[in-house]
């Protein structure tokens, strides 16, 4: 793993977004919960993927790996959508 500023961690889930609007919303919450238990941190949600502000990355990506209903998840670099960004986030 390359030596990043990294400054959320995307989480993805499985069948879960298989469910109907208002049944997927309820499992959604109930796995934030779940996170949130787990370890500190900030959460957002957006088209199926689970955006994780964690206080300790390493203490988070362990803890990830437990927890029922994540299927993966990805350390991230949040940047604006340009070549120059991009190519400037990723040295």
């Amino acid at each position: 793993m390359k030596n990043m500023n990294y400054d959320l961690i995307i989480a993805r889930y499985g069948e879960i977004g298989l469910k109907r609007p208002h049944v997927r919303s309820m499992f959604e919450r109930k796995l934030i919960a779940n996170i949130k238990f787990v370890f500190k941190c900030d959460i957002k949600i957006n088209q199926g993927r689970i955006y994780i502000i964690p206080q300790d990355y390493k203490k988070a990506c362990d803890k990830l790996k437990k927890i029922f209903g994540i299927v993966s998840f990805s350390l991230a670099i949040t940047t604006k959508t340009s070549l120059e960004n991009i190519e400037k986030n990723s040295t």
